[in-house]
């Protein structure tokens, strides 16, 4: 194994990571699978691309900003899919993540469409440029230090338990008196984060965006690190997302199987089982419930 290769493995194990962590925190808001997320993802992404590239903000500087876009684009799609229940939930959250999809792809003067955005610079704060994968990996290392950290320890909090309690049991909590938007919020606030570190994170290793970067093959790795992970601590959840990402990566960066022989209708078909597969399992396990 060599050590390139070690570096890209590392880092794309905490890249998906803390994009399963987000997404997971993204089921409890909403109490059923929900494919909105990657929407959420895209749309953070190319602010901080754009932010890199026409207006020079640094690694650190486009969190914040990139933070507040996405809290915004989350409560959009929080109301635009508050009508839509069960089977029709899941059908009109996919539908809102092809949509993004596509804009990503026909909005080319904004997107750069199908050839994506290039030229970013990858800059930690200031002038301070990011030299080498090893130098990369321990910025990215300390990110996903600090999110590994700080989510267990906010398991442990009181915060914590009363949204493991959110859904089915909000009367309950209402008659305690807990404020559930104050909750809900707190959640929208986790997730969006999530998801703008993701992007960031991502934006700055790749230096190039486009919107294959968000199609099957990462739907496929985000449901399946997040499914077999959940209910797991989060070092659990870090592990799990080294093993499945080694996997997929060394077949792909050894060139052990090509991704082109499998064509384009045989990867939908895999795609679309492994979202029949998942739902079956959300709904005879009850995924997003903690008992």
């Amino acid at each position: 194994m060599s050590l390139p290769f070690l570096y890209h493995l590392l880092i794309t194990t905490i890249i998906f990571y803390i994009l399963s962590t987000g997404f997971k925190f993204f089921l409890k808001l909403r109490l059923s699978i929900d494919f909105s997320y990657v929407a959420i993802v895209i749309f953070a992404s190319y602010i901080t691309a754009l932010l890199n590239m026409h207006l020079g903000r640094s690694m650190f500087a486009t969190i914040p900003i990139a933070w507040i876009g996405s809290i915004l684009f989350t409560v959009l799609i929080l109301y635009l899919s508050k009508r839509l229940s069960q089977v029709y939930f899941i059908v009109g959250t996919l539908a809102l993540y092809m949509l993004v999809y596509q804009l990503s792809i026909n909005w080319v003067s904004v997107t750069g469409g199908s050839f994506g955005l290039s030229g970013i610079t990858r800059v930690l704060v200031g002038n301070f440029r990011i030299i080498g994968l090893g130098n990369f990996l321990i910025v990215a290392g300390v990110i996903g230090a600090l999110v590994l950290v700080g989510l267990t320890l906010f398991k442990r909090t009181y915060i914590y338990a009363i949204l493991k309690w959110r859904g089915e049991n909000d009367t309950v909590l209402k008659v305690l008196g807990v404020r559930i938007p104050i909750y809900t919020g707190i959640m929208i606030l986790i997730t969006s984060l999530c998801a703008v570190v993701w992007a960031n994170l991502y934006t700055y290793y790749y230096l190039y965006i486009d919107p294959a970067s968000f199609w099957l093959s990462m739907l496929i790795l985000l449901l399946v690190i997040s499914f077999v992970s959940y209910k797991r601590w989060e070092w659990q959840t870090f592990v799990t997302a080294l093993l499945i990402i080694f996997g997929y990566e060394y077949l792909r960066f050894f060139k052990l199987v090509d991704p082109a022989l499998l064509g384009y209708v045989r990867e939908s078909i895999f795609a679309l089982i492994i979202m029949i597969t998942s739902f079956i399992t959300f709904r005879r396990t009850s995924f997003w419930r903690d008992h």
